[in-house]
């Protein structure tokens, strides 16, 4: 990535009220990216500036020890709607669209707690 904006699991969890049912799940469909996450699919939630902290659902499950149930999030989108949404932030912050925008984003955050 073009930033040195690293992040937490904890900053993540603050972000979201310490729960990961406040986070927005982001779907994995089919795309041209080779997926590392199993198109398991990616939490969402905003940073203090609006800034998209994402963690992959593989490695939160990894890393909590619970399972995630995309129903119970505070809601979806598809990834494809979650790069129009961020579309500016995407182009300006990231390294390549050889790779998936989430994935990129997902190694923003350290495996610290």
């Amino acid at each position: 990535m073009t930033t040195n904006h690293t992040y937490s699991m904890y900053d993540f969890l603050s972000s979201c009220g310490g729960n990961w049912r406040n986070a927005i799940f982001v779907s994995c469909s089919p795309c041209r990216h080779p997926c590392r996450n199993i198109r398991a699919g990616c939490l969402l939630t905003a940073g203090s500036e609006g800034t998209p902290l994402v963690v992959c659902v593989q490695r939160f499950e990894g890393l909590s020890g619970q399972k995630i149930d995309p129903s119970e999030c505070a809601g979806r989108l598809s990834r494809s709607a979650f790069e129009s949404l961020y579309a500016r932030y995407l182009l300006w912050q990231l390294d390549s669209d050889r790779q998936c925008a989430l994935r990129q984003l997902d190694q923003s955050v350290s495996s610290n707690l």
